[in-house]
Formats: C-alpha cells, structure tokens, sequence
C-alpha cells in the first residue's frame, strides 16, 4: 500500500513537471517597449545624419548627457573622504531626503517644519511611483486610480502592478491641440470615491502642456470633492518655468489640508539617471500620522528592495547641503531649460522661414513635445527623413542640437505640406 501511494505521488510529481514545461514552452515574449524599439532601429540606422528624438533624456549642445561640474565636483569630494558602499537605512539617506523636501516645498515651509512630510528615498523617480501605488492599495486600501489621457507610457502599467484598476480622465484634446480641462474635472469628479489620482506636476509627458494656477485650483477641488489621494508626479523640476516656479502645484497642495502623495525624479535635473535617485513623499494631517505613514513605507521598502542605493543620493545630499555648490547647481539647471527653450523657438523660427509654423513647441514645456503628428506621419519621419520619434506624435526636445534644427524643420514642414 505504501509502495503504491509511493508510486501516486511520483506520477503527481512527474505530470506537474511536464505541465510546468508546457507551460513554459508555450510563453510568448512580452512586446518590445515602443520607445526602446524605436530606440534600436535608431542605433541600426546606418545614415549619418539621423536624429534620435526618442529618450527622455536631457542632452548637452554636443548631443550627449552632461557630466555636470557640480556633480563632477561632488564625486570628487566623495571619491577623496573615501566614501564606503554601506548600507542606507531603509528610509534612505537623511541628508538626500531632506534636500528633495525643501526642494518641492521650500526651506522653511510649515510642512516641513511641523513634520507633515514623511519622506523615504526610492529607486527612481519610477520606484517612487510604484512605492505609492503600493501604499495606496496595500496600506490605504484604494483600489482605484487614474492618470491622464495621454501619460508617460509606464504610468499605467506601474498602477497596475501595484494592484490597483486603472483607468484614463480626460487631459489633451488632440483635434484642438489644448487642453480639455472641463473634460479633465468632470471625470475626476466621476471617479469611484477615494481613487488615486496621478497628476503630473510639470512639463507633461508627453504632451508638454501644463495646467495654470486657477486650472490647479479646481483640480485640488475635485480631488477633495471626491475624497481621493493625489500623487503628485515631478520628474521634471526646473524645466518649465524655474525651481521654485515648477514646484507651485505641489505647494497649493501641501497648504491644502489634503494628505498627498508626492514622488519625484531628480535625474534630469543632476544628470544622474543610472543613479535612480527618486523619493517618495507622504503629506499628513500631522506629525504623528507621518511618523506612522513612514513606518508603514519602510515595511513595504523592506518587501521590494531593502534599501536603496547610496552613491547618487550622496551626490545630492553633497551639492544640496553646501551653499555655493548649490547655487552653481541651481545656475546649471538654469542653463538646461534655456537651452531646451532654445531649441523650440529654433525649430519654430526655421519652419517659419519654409512657410510653415510649428507654434506647438513654444506653447509646450519642457523635455517633450506633442507634435500632432499621426503614428503614420512618424513613420515617414524615420524612414524618409531618418528622425525618430515615437508613434504617438512625442519628441524629445532635448535631443535637438543646433545642427539638425534646419534638417529636423524642413522634415516637419513637409509632413505639413503633404497633408
């Protein structure tokens, strides 16, 4: 009898290891990330005069990522006071999530000074989001969410994993070419109470379009109608207007009596992308519900990834917490925006000299730009034209150089023409 059962649970064991092989054997490879692949046909693009107007990253006048002085400064300090690679506390280091909080609210704000602000360092501005959307399900118990139509491609797919359904409000009206922000309201105030609502900051991606300061207001309005937990998404602090201009909607919300959710990127802004210095900020009534909340993330932080990395967030913390270093951090980033700034009017100068205009560059913020164009225009792009960009229409401004404003202008305005 003992022999037999012997002999059932080896077949048992055998037919679910076949099962798992077919299993197995019958996955499909997951679809390529429409930017990289775009990216790839780039890089085997063997013309010499392509444009890779792809990636989100900042590039210098030269078409690459600057290593910034300050940054460059700062590692040589670190390098010199032979800096160790321990562990960071879960949290992260104090000194790196000091510098993002008065960042996004300001040295001396009431949020910081009454300990409103639970703050944890996070791998990423990407991790940041993922680490909120976690806590608003696992912790808060929402299981709703919503961003804007159009987003950042990951958007959905980080709120998704995080457990969360998700779906779309309203943002950019594509025919008119401009926000639709009644549209925007009415399907926030349509959403089930106390969803999560991820509202870029500045600088959309990848539209470009921001709201104004009286749109914001009533935005704040609807959140709070609904009883729903913002987060706040600012990847791109700096780029639109100036450091403490970009951080006004976060600082509406911080005076508002709402708990919020802020995650933010510094990547762009220090050039430290392989770094992921991100962090992940709770705002509370009170000092007790964020010394709570804060806990509660470090629980989950010990769950995804222990801690997070350490030499990028000493990079920040060095440049931040010296004054002159600073203030030469500030001018750099200063530089950056105008130089994207640049590149818009340039674009828009030279299609104007082909009798076209593209007018949508200077009305849009930031890295990205919406152009209008079809996914089947973007693909005569890349064909005829060797420009990339993706098929939704976005292109990264960053990615212009002086060089290829005439090229890249000429291509647009016969994209125009052939309409």
């Amino acid at each position: 009898m003992r022999a037999r059962d012997t002999s059932k649970a080896q077949n048992k064991r055998e037919k679910a290891s076949i099962m798992l092989k077919d299993i197995v054997a019958a996955l499909k490879a997951a679809p390529a990330d429409p930017i990289i692949g775009i990216s790839e046909r780039f890089q085997k693009d063997p013309r010499a005069d392509k444009v890779n107007l792809t990636v989100g990253n900042y590039l210098g006048a030269d078409g690459k990522i600057p290593l910034q002085p300050t940054v460059e400064e700062a590692q040589r300090r670190l390098l010199a006071a032979a800096t160790v690679h321990s562990y960071l506390p879960m949290q992260g280091l104090e000194g790196y999530c000091r510098a993002v909080e008065e960042m996004a609210f300001g040295r001396a704000a009431e949020v910081l000074v009454s300990g409103r602000a639970a703050t944890c360092q996070a791998v990423g501005g990407t991790g940041a989001l993922y680490l909120g959307g976690v806590l608003a399900h696992e912790t808060l118990g929402i299981t709703h969410a919503a961003a804007s139509d159009p987003t950042w491609g990951n958007h959905l797919a980080l709120l998704r994993k995080a457990g969360l359904q998700v779906q779309t409000y309203a943002y950019y009206d594509r025919s008119a070419g401009a926000l639709d922000v009644a549209r925007m309201l009415s399907d926030i105030r349509a959403l089930p109470a106390r969803s999560l609502v991820l509202l870029q900051v500045c600088c959309h991606n990848p539209t470009g379009m921001d709201l104004t300061h009286d749109e914001w207001r009533e935005v704040l309005e609807a959140v709070r109608a609904g009883d729903h937990l913002a987060m706040l998404d600012m990847a791109y602090q700096g780029f639109a207007e100036g450091l403490e201009e970009d951080a006004w909607p976060v600082r509406l919300f911080a005076e508002s009596g709402l708990d919020f959710l802020l995650a933010v990127s510094l990547s762009k802004g220090f050039s430290l992308y392989g770094e992921r210095v991100g962090a992940l900020t709770f705002v509370a009534g009170d000092a007790r519900e964020a010394s709570v909340v804060r806990s509660l993330m470090r629980g989950h932080i010990r769950a995804l990834y222990s801690n997070p990395p350490r030499w990028g967030a000493m990079i920040v913390e060095t440049i931040c917490s010296d004054a002159a270093l600073h203030a030469a951090w500030v001018d750099e980033v200063d530089a950056m925006r105008e130089r994207v700034r640049a590149m818009r009017t340039g674009l828009d100068a030279e299609a104007r000299r082909l009798g076209v205009t593209l007018d949508f560059a200077l009305r849009q913020h930031g890295i990205f730009s919406f152009t209008g164009f079809s996914a089947a225009e973007m693909e005569r792009l890349r064909t005829e034209f060797g420009i990339y960009g993706i098929d939704s229409g976005r292109i990264a401004m960053a990615g212009l150089t002086e060089p290829v404003l005439a090229k890249v202008a000429q291509a647009f305005a016969s994209i125009i023409k052939a309409r």
